[in-house]
C-alpha cells in the first residue's frame, strides 16, 4: 500500500503534463526539470534515508516519510495561483509557478527516498531467503498499481473538468491515512508482533537472512538497532556493486519514460487525446504490474530447484531483457497506436521480470548493510530516472516533435542494462567481491 500511494503521488504530473504546461505557461524544458527534479533529490537521499531507517526502524520512518510526501503533494496544488502572483508580481508569475511546482516535488523526492531501503530491511527480517524475489515482486506490484491508477484516473478526470490542482489534493489524502494505520499495526521484528505464530517465527529464524545475523538485527535497551559500520572502501572496489548499480541506472532510465514523457509522446506523435493517452499509458504499466510478481515467482522456483543463482537470477534477467528490447523496438516501428503500445507493453512485461531479481539479490548479498547497500543501488537507478526526462527535450530536435531518437535511446538503455548484467557475479556478498580478487562462479 505504501508503494502504491507513493507512486500515485510520484507520477501525478506525467499525464497532466501538457495541461499543467499550458496552464502555467511553461516550456517543455522547464517541465523536463520538474519531472526530473523529484528524482535528483530522491537519488541523493537514498543513503541518508536508509541510514535513518536503520536507526529509527521502519515502523517510525515509513509513516513519517508518507506524511511528508503527502504534504508536499498538497503544496504542489498551489502552483500558479494567487500566492505565486503575490510572491513575484504579474511579470514573474511563470517563474514563481515553476518554482512552486518544482520545490515541493524535490522535497517529496527526499521523503520517498526512504521507502525502498526501509522496505528492504523489512523483507530481510520478515521473509525466508527463498521467498525474497516473490516478496520483492509484490512490492513492485504495489508500485505499478499506483502508477496505473494515476495514469488511468488523471486523464479521465481532467476530461471531466476536474482541475489538476484538486487532483493533487485528492491524491495526497491516502498517504496520511496509511501512515496512521501502519504505525498502529506494524512491528519492526516478527517476534514483537502478536499475530506471528510460533511456526512462522521458527521458519523465519531458520531461513531468514536477517535471523542468520541476529547481532545486526538485535536491539539495545533503547529500542534502536545497533549501528553497523558501512565498509565504503570495499563497496567502492566491488565489481558486483558497480554492476548492480549500473544495470539499475539504465533500467530505471527506461522505465521512467512511461512515468514522464510517454503520455505526451502519444499525444504528439500518435495523435491521441489527453484521456486516451492516459488509458494507453496504463497498458505498459499493467503489463509491468503482472511481470514483476511473475518474474519473482519463476526466479524463486528456479532457485529452489537448482540452487544456482547464476541461472535463477542472472540468466533469467538477461533473457528477459533481451526479449523486452526486441518487442519494444518492434513497437517503436509500427504506426498503429494500440499495436505500438501493446508491443511496448509486452516488452515492458518481460523487462519487469528483472525488478524482483535485482531486489532479492541486493537483499541476499547485502550482509549487515542491507539498507545502505539497497539505498546505494536505488540511488543509482534514480539518477538514471532523473537524467532521462531532461534528455528527452534535447533529443526532440529543433522542431520539438521528432520522437524517433527518443524511442531508440529508450531501447538502448535496456541494452546497456544487459551489459552490466553480464558483468555481475551473483554470489557471496558485495563487500566480499573486490576489483583485485573477483569471486568466480562455481
Amino acid at each position: 500500500m505504501a508503494a502504491a500511494i507513493a507512486y500515485i503521488q510520484r507520477n501525478y504530473v506525467s499525464v497532466a503534463e501538457s495541461t499543467i504546461r499550458t496552464d502555467l505557461g511553461l516550456s517543455k524544458e522547464q517541465m523536463g526539470w520538474i519531472l526530473s527534479g523529484f528524482f535528483w533529490v530522491y537519488a541523493a537521499f537514498q543513503v541518508p534515508a536508509g541510514w535513518l531507517g536503520d536507526r529509527w526502524g521502519a515502523r517510525r520512518t515509513l509513516p513519517f516519510y508518507s506524511v511528508v510526501w503527502s504534504v508536499c503533494t498538497v503544496a504542489s496544488a498551489v502552483a500558479g495561483t494567487v500566492l505565486a502572483l503575490w510572491l513575484a508580481g504579474p511579470g514573474g508569475a511563470i517563474l514563481a509557478a515553476y518554482l512552486w511546482l518544482l520545490v515541493p516535488r524535490m522535497f517529496s523526492g527526499a521523503a520517498q527516498a526512504g521507502l525502498f531501503p526501509c522496505s528492504a530491511v523489512v523483507l530481510s527480517r520478515w521473509m525466508p531467503v527463498n521467498r525474497l524475489a516473490v516478496s520483492s515482486g509484490s512490492l513492485g506490484a504495489g508500485m505499478q498499481i499506483g502508477a496505473i491508477l494515476v495514469a488511468f484516473l488523471t486523464g479521465i478526470l481532467l476530461e471531466w473538468g476536474v482541475g489538476w490542482r484538486w487532483l493533487f489534493v485528492l491524491y495526497a489524502l491516502p498517504g496520511g491515512i496509511w501512515a496512521l494505520l501502519f504505525y498502529r499495526w506494524f512491528r519492526d521484528r516478527p517476534q514483537d508482533h502478536a499475530s506471528v505464530t510460533a511456526g512462522e517465527l521458527n521458519l523465519l529464524l531458520a531461513e531468514s537472512k536477517a535471523a542468520q545475523e541476529p547481532e545486526a538485527a538485535a536491539k539495545e535497551g533503547s529500542g534502536r538497532s545497533r549501528p553497523v559500520k558501512t565498509p565504503w572502501k570495499h563497496l567502492a572496489a566491488s565489481p558486483a556493486m558497480w554492476a548492480i548499480c549500473g544495470q539499475q541506472y539504465f533500467r530505471a532510465a527506461g522505465y521512467i519514460f512511461y512515468a514522464s514523457w510517454f503520455p505526451t509522446y502519444l499525444q504528439e506523435s500518435r495523435g491521441v487525446s489527453v484521456a486516451e493517452s492516459g488509458l494507453l499509458t496504463s497498458v505498459p504499466l499493467i503489463a509491468i504490474l503482472f511481470g514483476g510478481p511473475l518474474g519473482g515467482i519463476i526466479s524463486d522456483w528456479i532457485y529452489s530447484k537448482s540452487g544456482n543463482p547464476e541461472l535463477a537470477r542472472k540468466g533469467m534477467a538477461l533473457s528477459c531483457l533481451l526479449i523486452g528490447v526486441l518487442l519494444t523496438g518492434a513497437g517503436c516501428l509500427v504506426q498503429n497506436p494500440l499495436l505500438a503500445v501493446s508491443l511496448i507493453g509486452i516488452g515492458g512485461f518481460f523487462s519487469a521480470f528483472c525488478s524482483p531479481i535485482v531486489n532479492s539479490l541486493t537483499i541476499a548479498m547485502g550482509g549487515k548493510n542491507v539498507a545502505t547497500i539497497f539505498g546505494t543501488m536505488n540511488m543509482s537507478g534514480n539518477l538514471g530516472a532523473a537524467t532521462f526526462p531532461v534528455v528527452v527535450p534535447l533529443l526532440l530536435g529543433p522542431s520539438g516533435d521528432n520522437w524517433t531518437p527518443v524511442l531508440w535511446v529508450f531501447c538502448g538503455v535496456y541494452v546497456a542494462a544487459g551489459l552490466f548484467w553480464l558483468m555481475l557475479k551473483p554470489r557471496g556478498t558485495f563487500v566480499g567481491q573486490s576489483l583485485l580478487s573477483r569471486v568466480p562462479s562455481s
